[in-house]
């Protein structure tokens, strides 16, 4: 099976906060739950550049929710957003 690999910059302003992550269940994971939480709060303040594209995190997660800020970064109509990101990560990724 061959691999591929992608290249990407991460990039973050010194971020200190305090929250909460909600468990929805007494079944629920709690290490997931607490992931969750933090990866839900930092989304949007880590900016990771893949080919010279740079996004925030939580834009490279879900690009119909950012579909209009695809559309202004990459030139895109706002429908076209999720296959341009699928495109440029693919077009990106490295077959080793």
């Amino acid at each position: 099976m061959a691999m591929r690999k992608l290249r990407f910059k991460l990039q973050s302003a010194s971020l200190m906060a305090s929250s909460s992550s909600y468990l929805l269940t007494d079944d629920e994971d709690i290490i997931e739950g607490l992931t969750a939480g933090v990866l839900d709060m930092i989304a949007t303040d880590l900016f990771i550049t893949v080919s010279g594209v740079t996004q925030h995190l939580a834009a490279w997660q879900a690009p119909d929710h950012w579909a209009d800020d695809w559309a202004q970064t990459l030139g895109v109509p706002a429908e076209d957003a999720q296959q341009a990101v699928e495109e440029l990560l693919s077009a990106t990724a490295e077959r080793e």
